[in-house]
């Protein structure tokens, strides 16, 4: 069995899955983060199914929050997610 990837998300934060699922395959999964109090998330990283098994990434991050190293968190549990599940995962070629 291989090993699963874990990433640790900071003190204050949390973070939480969304799936979406249409005839019987997931379509779109959401990254969100969440501050310490907050009900609404304030930011993501959408999954959306490109082709097959491969997923393209599509991201935002309230402003209050850049130059924190969030993004590149919600990044990389988005990634951990999408290969831990046996899925391939590309850029959507936006930025963000």
């Amino acid at each position: 069995m291989e090993k699963k990837i874990s990433i640790r998300t900071p003190e204050g934060f949390s973070v939480r899955y969304r799936i979406h699922i249409y005839n019987k395959q997931i379509e779109n999964v959401y990254c969100e983060l969440y501050a310490k109090g907050n009900s609404y998330p304030i930011g993501n990283v959408e999954l959306e199914r490109d082709m097959g098994k491969v997923f393209k990434t599509h991201a935002n991050l309230d402003d209050k929050y850049h130059n924190r190293k969030l993004g590149t968190l919600l990044y990389a549990k988005a990634i951990a997610w999408v290969l831990n599940h046996g899925f391939k995962v590309r850029s959507s070629g936006d930025s963000s």
